[in-house]
């Protein structure tokens, strides 16, 4: 049995997350809205600029139709002077993010997970 208004209030979640990731992040820059259940998130260590970024990685995410009920799909792009050690590392960090936050809207406290990490992995690469 397929509770309709479940269903509506997965969708309401999901648009009124959207709203607020769009408030954060700056539409066209870092967010970037693929469809109403889709989207790209670019992530830095210093968004703004005042340092240099060594590190960086773009999440994607998909929104599941029982989200935020069940997790999201996802996805890292985009990543560069990270280690594939380290990439592994971060991707564990996201799904312990999201097994903390499932039922509620997750996708700041994922981005936020991913921030930190970048803050402290933000070295250049060295080159041989």
């Amino acid at each position: 049995v397929i509770d309709v208004d479940r269903l509506m209030a997965h969708e309401e979640e999901q648009a009124l997350e959207i709203e607020a990731l769009q408030s954060i992040f700056e539409e066209g820059k870092e967010f970037t809205s693929i469809s109403e259940k889709e989207f790209t998130i670019k992530l830095l260590r210093f968004p703004g600029g005042e340092e240099e970024n060594h590190v960086e990685v773009t999440l994607h995410v998909t929104y599941t139709e029982a989200y935020p009920d069940e997790a999201p799909e996802w996805k890292l792009e985009e990543v560069r002077g990270l280690s594939d050690e380290k990439l592994e590392e971060l991707q564990q960090r996201i799904e312990e993010s999201i097994e903390a936050s499932l039922g509620m809207a997750m996708i700041y406290p994922v981005t936020e997970a991913c921030q930190d990490f970048l803050k402290e992995n933000n070295q250049k690469e060295l080159s041989m």
